[in-house]
């Protein structure tokens, strides 16, 4: 009977797991993403690719920074996301970022000895896309659960706004990166 009751546990704690398709990341306003960011930079995605490390699947993107913004750095970057497509593995992390060669991005990152990570996921990756109304930073908060969302941003950007006026965004990160300086 104790044996019985163990497995439906197991098997209900693993059915749980399995649902789980959400990251969790703290909402936080542009202005505190600037402040605690490492680097924040906006560049064209050059590659990406997959390798194995230490038995999991990481994906790297080569970035041509065009712009850091409040700092300064190498004109090209490394950029580590869990997950991604090596050999027969196949490994897809809820919240993480993806980067297409050709995209033009502007990121908020954490330095780590051999690159750097995006701070928060897609929630600190914004695509920066061109239209005729001008040109927007599109955040895509698919695969996220936004936790402090209760939080009051200092400006009117938002904390679950997906699409920014892409020079708004700029120089709030700018004014802010640099008064830090």
């Amino acid at each position: 009977m104790i044996r019985l009751r163990s497995l439906v546990l197991s098997v209900a704690a693993l059915s749980c797991a399995a649902s789980v398709s959400a990251m969790t990341v703290l909402a936080l306003p542009i202005e505190d993403l600037a402040a605690q960011a490492d680097a924040v930079v906006l560049g064209t995605v050059e590659a990406t690719f997959a390798v194995e490390r230490g038995g999991r699947v990481v994906t790297k993107t080569t970035i041509a920074v065009e712009r850091w913004i409040g700092g300064d750095g190498p004109a090209q970057i490394e950029v580590l996301t869990a997950g991604g497509r090596f050999g027969e593995r196949a490994v897809r992390v809820a919240g993480t970022e993806s980067y297409v060669a050709g995209e033009e991005v502007l990121v908020f990152l954490d330095a780590i000895p051999d690159g750097y990570v995006s701070m928060g996921g897609a929630y600190t990756k914004f695509s920066v896309l061109t239209g005729p109304d001008g040109t927007v930073a599109i955040r895509d908060v698919d695969g996220l659960a936004l936790a402090g969302a209760d939080v009051e941003p200092d400006l009117s950007l938002g904390l679950e706004a997906t699409t920014f006026s892409f020079d708004q965004l700029v120089d709030v990160v700018g004014a802010v990166r640099d008064e830090a300086r």
